[in-house]
């Protein structure tokens, strides 16, 4: 019986784990985005104004 709790218990925190490479994944996958958005909008706002520059 004991064992099994055990199992039990260990069962709870690789689940919990899971779930936090997974919130992991997901702030990576946020922080891509932020990126590509900052260099799209520097892309947009710089450009245009380098051009009538040259």
């Amino acid at each position: 019986m004991n064992q099994v709790l055990n199992l039990l218990e260990l069962d709870v925190e690789i689940r919990e784990f899971i779930s936090h490479l997974d919130e992991m994944k997901n702030a990576k996958e946020m922080a891509d985005n932020l990126t590509f958005l900052k260099w799209f909008y520097t892309g947009i706002t710089v450009l245009p104004k380098w051009l009538s520059f040259r």
